[in-house]
């Protein structure tokens, strides 16, 4: 067996390398050019992310924080008469 069929391959790319990173989200492995090595994220995942967090609102960072409802409280509507 030759040294490039012993190479894992790309799961983005195709192509055939020995330094392989494996997603910490999705799992793929990935190369140096489709992925982020030191942050664990395949190209794909990473861009994900990072439309999550542009599609974030300030609301959604206070998620969780809501005002408690207030109670109604109710009257008993009674006129002072008594029924039997």
């Amino acid at each position: 067996m030759c040294q490039i069929e012993r190479m894992s391959k790309c799961g983005i790319c195709g192509s055939r390398t020995e330094n392989l990173s494996i997603c910490k989200a999705c799992g793929i492995h990935f190369c140096k050019k489709h992925g982020d090595s030191k942050k664990k994220l395949c190209d794909d995942c990473n861009e994900f992310r990072q439309d999550s967090i542009a599609d974030k609102t300030p609301e959604d960072d206070i998620a969780g924080e809501e005002e408690p409802e207030e109670e109604e409280e109710f009257e008993s509507e009674s006129d002072g008469m008594d029924e039997d």
